[in-house]
């Protein structure tokens, strides 16, 4: 097992081995900000596939989730503690850039992107984005 996986490989190949440090996390970042559109956080799923859907003229976008394991060795809610620890030790660079495309998501959104109350309420809302953000992506974000 990995330790901060999402970080290493956004970083690239080449932090794959050996150990991941603040350098490989600034180079995450910089990666985030020079070769995607934009980054989401896993639970707002549903409003960046609207984007996307809008960004290339779909109506209509469709997604789903696979759960790779069935069976829950515990309730996620209710993780030991211990077990809890261990992760985040392991992992804190990937926490860190967790907290990170958070923030930068909900300044993309309230920068960028409108939320528009579809016809009918049975539909909920949707996300709409302007095109030419995928020129300009004019904002920049500095790794501390």
């Amino acid at each position: 097992m990995i330790d901060n996986l999402q970080t290493r490989l956004i970083a690239g190949k080449e932090h794959m081995m050996g150990e991941c440090t603040e350098d490989t996390y600034c180079e995450a970042v910089r990666r985030i900000d020079k070769d995607f559109l934009f980054v989401a956080p896993t639970e707002d799923v549903d409003s960046a596939m609207a984007i996307l859907g809008n960004l290339y003229g779909e109506k209509k976008v469709a997604c789903a989730r696979l759960q790779v394991t069935g069976e829950k060795l515990y309730d996620a809610e209710s993780a030991p503690e211990k077990l809890i620890s261990i992760l985040t030790q392991r992992n804190v660079f990937d926490t860190r850039l967790y907290n990170h495309v958070v923030q930068e998501w909900g300044l993309f959104k309230d920068r960028y992107v409108t939320e528009l109350l579809a016809g009918n309420e049975e539909e909920g809302s949707y996300f709409t984005l302007p095109p030419e953000v995928l020129n300009t992506k004019q904002w920049k974000r500095a790794c501390k």
